[in-house]
Parts: C-alpha cells; structure tokens; sequence
C-alpha cells in the first residue's frame, strides 16, 4: 500500500474535479451536513505536498488490485 498512497501524495485533484464526479454538483450545492462536507472535503479535495520531491515506484498497483 506504500506506492498507492506515496501517489496521492504527489497527485492533484484538480479542485472539486472527483467531487463532482461522485455528486455531480460543486460542493456548495451538495445537500450533506458541515460536517460530512469537511470530511469529504478532506478526502476528495487535495493537492500535491511540495515537500516531496521524487518518488520511485517498483511494482505499484497504479490500476488496482484484488486485495
């Protein structure tokens, strides 16, 4: 699970892009509760940290896998 997640850590969500992909509306319009909104917020909405600055993956599941 180290490469998938070493992944998110240098992947950007591109704003609220999965968000509306899951909901198709932007979060503000979203009927869901404060808090499950910055939950999901948390979850959906990232960006790159820019204190890592190479990452080398050997055999990462990028596609998925049966676990």
């Amino acid at each position: 699970m180290g490469g998938i997640l070493s992944r998110l850590m240098i992947t950007d969500s591109h704003g609220d892009k999965i968000w509306r992909y899951f909901f198709g509306t932007s979060p503000a319009q979203t009927g869901v509760s404060p808090e499950a909104k910055a939950l999901l917020k948390g979850a959906l909405i990232f960006n790159p940290q820019h204190d890592v600055a190479r990452v080398i993956f050997i055999s990462t599941p990028h596609r998925g896998s049966m676990i």
